[in-house]
């Protein structure tokens, strides 16, 4: 097989959270219109094969390794950087419980979708890479077999899946279900869930209006919305079809992504709220003397400095990344907006494309692709430091 089809479908494998020891180029083979190729004529193996990969990277790479790889006290480290919470009293305990809350809402859902009539096999596939965000379709058009609940389903699916663990771990202990007022039950929430849930609000409202302008689908525009919010990547029609103006929206929506500790992708709804908080704060920290202490505030947490590090620096390089890979993108003739969108969609794991990422496209394009997918997903400091400890494993053992 040519080289360049190798890394067609390594990109694929990589772009969709997938986790997996050898790479079998068969397995990432997806419907495109340029390839023509049906996964409803892939075995079903293989279609299992490509959504349970979605699944299990769906909690992590990075947590996973974490978990087996690290000493605790790496772990700990590591898990506050990343923006994981520690639920339970060690990381592993904090997997497990990960685990029994993601196994229970993969299960439901797929009860809840075989309820509305849907196979059980794509039931099953649909929400192992809906849960996980990450979007692999088993039949070649959503649209064709899901009806009003069942897309009601999966976007209920989409929401919780770009989540929190620690939200959902709050929200389901047994003393949530004794608490009688809203203001109690507030107190079980974080910030960040509550600014994202009121964030999802405004953009459906836009959309609502937007689409009752132009008498459009409102609940097609909404499922794609929201699948963009939560950086899935399912889609009702073709996302080639997204026009120039809708495109600048979706990439904005991308890039945020979802909450921390979720299976979503993106920069993290916190960073954005804190880099939001601290562009006040250093104006006001600029005009008032030194002398005056000047704490931040977000929610009843008060931040740090490192805060603002941690989160802009993922940030900015993310930013720089896709904007200084578009301008090699357009070197390929390839228009500086739709590599804008679609190196977007590369680093956030959503999955959407303007028609840019197929078999034909060059090695070098996918190169960056691959790894824009593979920072995107499990972040650059992270990053560094598994390979790190890979580093550090392979020099001891030689020794």
């Amino acid at each position: 097989m040519k080289l360049e089809s190798s890394l067609h479908y390594l990109g694929i494998i990589l772009q969709f959270n997938g986790i997996i020891l050898i790479f079998p180029t068969i397995v990432a083979l997806i419907y495109d219109e340029n390839f023509g190729i049906y996964v409803e004529s892939l075995p079903k193996s293989l279609i299992f094969y490509r959504s349970i990969i979605q699944w299990i990277g769906g909690i992590s790479i990075i947590f996973l390794f974490l978990v087996f790889f690290s000493t605790t006290r790496e772990a700990r480290i590591l898990i506050e950087i990343s923006g994981f919470e520690q639920i339970g009293i060690s990381p592993r305990e904090t997997f497990l419980i990960v685990m029994r809350l993601y196994l229970c809402y993969t299960l439901f859902f797929i009860l809840l979708l075989y309820t509305t009539g849907i196979d059980i096999f794509i039931a099953t596939n649909l929400v192992l890479a809906g849960i996980s965000t990450g979007g692999f379709v088993p039949v070649n058009d959503l649209n064709s077999i899901t009806n009003l609940p069942s897309k009601f389903i999966i976007m209920l699916m989409m929401f919780l899946g770009s989540v929190s663990f620690f939200i959902h771990y709050r929200f389901w202990r047994k003393e949530t279900f004794m608490l009688k007022k809203v203001k109690e039950i507030k107190r079980i929430l974080n910030y960040e869930f509550i600014g994202f849930v009121y964030w999802i609000f405004l953009i459906f409202l836009l959309t609502l209006i937007y689409s009752l302008m132009f008498n459009l689908d409102v609940i097609k525009y909404l499922f794609n919305i929201l699948s963009t919010i939560t950086t899935t990547g399912y889609f009702l029609g073709s996302s080639k079809e997204i026009g120039e103006t809708m495109k600048v929206s979706l990439l904005m929506l991308m890039f945020i992504g979802g909450c921390y500790f979720s299976t979503a992708s993106g920069i993290k709804f916190l960073r954005f709220i804190i880099l939001l908080t601290f562009v006040p704060w250093i104006i006001k920290r600029q005009i008032l003397p030194l002398r005056i202490v000047l704490p931040i505030k977000l929610g009843d947490k008060t931040l740090s400095e490192r805060d603002f590090v941690f989160s802009s620096f993922l940030v900015f390089f993310g930013i720089i990344s896709i904007f200084l890979f578009s301008i090699f993108f357009t070197f390929y003739g390839i228009s500086y907006e739709n590599a804008l969108f679609e190196l977007t969609s590369a680093f956030t794991n959503a999955g959407l494309t303007s028609g840019i990422t197929n078999v034909d496209t060059p090695s070098a394009l996918k190169l960056i692709l691959i790894f824009q997918m593979i920072i995107g997903r499990i972040e650059v400091i992270p990053f560094l430091v598994v390979i790190f400890e890979i580093y550090r494993w392979i020099t001891t053992k030689v020794r």
